[in-house]
């Protein structure tokens, strides 16, 4: 915690997706926008991924924010994209000036170049489990678990001080052989105003599910389809990515800029989160934060009453 009490400190993130289509890229924005505000000077790198045979460099140097888009044949090569960043002389301002990197998940191969420039790296733990997660952890083998695990986390956790925003996710690294990893005590509820509870306004959608992309199992999206054939009441989908395959009778919102999903979320009555895994969902942190009444599953690490935790993944209990 002694990173966190420093005024002045010069922090880099490195962040895996874009602003508003990761749970860790939006983590770290807010988190970006949370600490300046005590003193820290803090730049951000997001890292995206493209179809695209050349990748695009973007920069907001008004807020200190880089946006990178990266060739998915390519893989990563992080510095080979920073030497482009000719505004900045980015390697040289990450040498001289940033002793601390805060970074989301990327490739070994990556990290070992990062830590050759910068060896005062602090890590910060994004996701635990891989997206094709496809039922209740608890449940499975130990042989299966560890197929799903993001295995290369494990491995750079056990270099570099690490942290993670869950107390879920870190006793699952304990577990898996990670002892010594941090929480970051920060709430995203905290920094924003509230609105109006979902029973004290006029809501015309009934659930609500908030995605990256409907394809990724480990969010259980399915689940949320079945409802929709047994519950009377307006369903609607908000995903980062375009829909291939849509369900009838379910409304479709792809694309959204983030700066417009607050509105669907006071238009919601119930968020359904039915994730297989979550560490920190920061759609339901946000759903609270709009008034929606929210229903998840019980591996989420977001700290709400009883009353909100279904158990199971059955299409009855949720129903019920």
């Amino acid at each position: 915690r002694q990173h966190w009490r420093k005024d002045g400190v010069n922090l880099l993130f490195i962040s895996n997706d874009e602003i508003g289509k990761g749970g860790g890229a939006t983590f770290t924005f807010q988190l970006k926008k949370y600490l300046e505000k005590r003193g820290f000077n803090i730049w951000a790198l997001f890292l995206a991924h493209s179809e695209e045979k050349t990748a695009k460099v973007s920069v907001e140097s008004s807020n200190q924010i880089i946006q990178m888009h990266l060739n998915m044949k390519k893989k990563w090569r992080i510095l080979e994209k920073l030497d482009k960043i000719e505004e900045s002389n980015f390697r040289s301002f990450m040498e001289t000036n940033y002793k601390l990197v805060l970074r989301s998940y990327i490739p070994m191969k990556d990290f070992r170049e990062l830590q050759a420039i910068n060896p005062n790296i602090l890590f910060f733990i994004p996701g635990l489990f891989k997206n094709s997660l496809d039922g209740d952890w608890k449940m499975m083998t130990e042989d299966k678990i560890m197929r799903h695990l993001n295995l290369a986390n494990f491995k750079i956790a056990n270099e570099v001080p690490s942290f993670c925003n869950s107390r879920l996710t870190r006793s699952i690294y304990q577990k898996y052989g990670i002892p010594d990893v941090g929480v970051l005590e920060i709430n995203l509820l905290q920094m924003q105003a509230q609105s109006k509870k979902w029973e004290d306004s006029e809501r015309n959608i009934d659930y609500l599910c908030v995605v990256s992309d409907v394809k990724r199992a480990i969010k259980n999206v399915r689940l949320f389809y079945e409802l929709r054939k047994k519950l009377p009441g307006k369903f609607c989908v908000i995903s980062s990515e375009k829909v291939e395959k849509k369900v009838a009778d379910i409304e479709y919102i792809e694309g959204l800029a983030p700066e417009k999903l607050e509105k669907f979320y006071q238009r919601a009555k119930i968020l359904v989160s039915p994730s297989f895994f979550d560490s920190m969902s920061n759609t339901v942190l946000e759903a609270i934060n709009c008034g929606c009444f929210v229903l998840i599953s019980e591996n989420q690490g977001v700290y709400v009453s009883s009353d909100h935790i279904v158990h199971g993944y059955s299409t009855d209990v949720w129903e019920k």
